[in-house]
């Protein structure tokens, strides 16, 4: 985020609210915070990217207004590892940060045979009804490929239409 885009934070933020300040400076900052924002049809639609991602981790991203500092942790792990930064950028640093710090770790978990943990392994158990089970074997076979294969193609084909 850079000093611009700070001072319209600021702005925003200012008590009382401040009426003069312009849409351009708005989408500028949102689009430091990592939004997508689309206009069309006399409105506008912001989508927040509420997620930070290093190497293989991704880490949330919140706004405490009351203590004005931006927080996460790091998701899909069991350890706790957090981060916080009172701009963007900081909390970009820190996320980082944490994460070097965590696998730095590696080696003194090795030597107390803990492994730090990774991040979603790809593994997960899902109970359904058998004849569920049955028609998805079905339909495996039929596309030739494995349950494994077809689950995953099928859950990436859902994911990309959203």
């Amino acid at each position: 985020m850079n000093k611009k885009q700070q001072k319209t934070l600021k702005k925003i933020f200012a008590k009382p609210t401040r009426a003069d300040i312009a849409w351009n400076e708005v989408k500028s900052l949102l689009a430091a915070c990592n939004a997508d924002i689309s206009e069309g049809r006399g409105g506008v639609k912001i989508m927040m990217k509420n997620i930070l991602k290093y190497k293989e981790y991704t880490g949330s991203v919140n706004f405490d207004a009351d203590d004005r500092i931006f927080h996460g942790r790091v998701l899909g792990i069991r350890d706790v590892i957090g981060f916080e930064g009172e701009s963007v950028t900081d909390l970009e640093k820190d996320f980082r940060e944490a994460i070097e710090d965590y696998l730095e770790t590696l080696e003194t978990c090795r030597e107390i045979s803990k492994e730090p943990e990774k991040p979603f392994s790809g593994r997960f158990v899902v109970r359904i009804p058998s004849e569920l089970h049955c028609a998805i074997a079905l339909e495996a076979k039929k596309q030739k490929k494995s349950i494994n294969s077809w689950i995953a193609d099928t859950f990436k084909s859902a994911i990309e239409v959203h």
